[in-house]
This record gives structure tokens, C-alpha cells and sequence, in this order.
């Protein structure tokens, strides 16, 4: 029993670290325009294996930031909507709170997304060839 788990464990690291060498040139991993946009710059630049998994992964941390984005920007818009059914007035207290800090919440992720793309594209763009820009 205790061979069987540790040659079942044995397996499944094998399977992750096949996930995790797989390569990066598929950019199907990323849906958002903008993080292929820059994964295609980066492919461009002058960057080493290690740089590109190291860039892929950073691209990986940005795009569930802009989905977490967009989910909240999705509540913020249902929650609006219910708002307006309803009416300003009878929309009850305890959503009105809710409603606010989705608010809050969207303005204060929507602010580190473009932050944080900013920053990317700095990065990734200064080691791009004169001639690419």
C-alpha cells in the first residue's frame, strides 16, 4: 500500500513537472489581448529561457488580476442593475454597503491592473530591439 502511494505521488510530480517544462511557446494560455500582446513583445526582446518563464509566470499573476477584475466590475454592474429595479430608495441598506464597496473594490483593482501593466510593458519593452518599437 505505501509503494502504491509513493509510485502514485511519483507519477503526479512527473505530471506536474511536465506542466511546468512544457514549453512557452503556446500563448494560448492567455485570453486577455493585452497579456498576449505582451507575451508576443517578450518573444520578441532579448530575453533568456529563464527571463521568459520568469515573464510568462509574472503574465500568468496578471491575467487573474484582470479576471478578478472583470468579475467585480460584472457584480458592480448586477449590482447597479438591482439598484435601479428596485429603486434608490428601497434598495435596502445592507446592499447599499455592498454596492459600495464593489465600487471600491473595482476603482482600487482596475487602478493595480494598470499599474501593474505599465510596469510590464516597461519591462518588456527596453529589451526590445530599436527597430521592433
Amino acid at each position: 500500500e505505501l509503494k502504491q502511494k509513493f509510485r502514485e505521488l511519483r507519477d503526479d510530480l512527473g505530471k506536474l513537472d511536465l506542466k511546468i517544462s512544457s514549453g512557452y511557446n503556446d500563448d494560448m494560455d492567455f485570453k486577455e489581448p493585452k497579456v498576449k500582446e505582451l507575451w508576443a513583445a517578450a518573444l520578441r526582446g532579448n530575453f533568456t529561457d529563464d527571463e521568459l518563464k520568469s515573464i510568462k509566470e509574472e503574465l500568468g499573476h496578471f491575467q487573474k488580476k484582470m479576471d478578478k477584475h472583470s468579475h467585480y466590475k460584472q457584480a458592480l454592474v448586477a449590482s447597479q442593475q438591482q439598484k435601479e429595479d428596485v429603486g434608490k430608495e428601497q434598495f435596502p441598506q445592507e446592499k447599499q454597503a455592498r454596492h459600495a464597496d464593489l465600487l471600491d473594490k473595482v476603482k482600487d483593482i482596475g487602478y493595480k491592473v494598470k499599474k501593474h501593466y505599465k510596469d510590464l510593458h516597461y519591462r518588456i519593452n527596453k529589451e526590445l530591439p530599436i527597430d521592433e518599437l
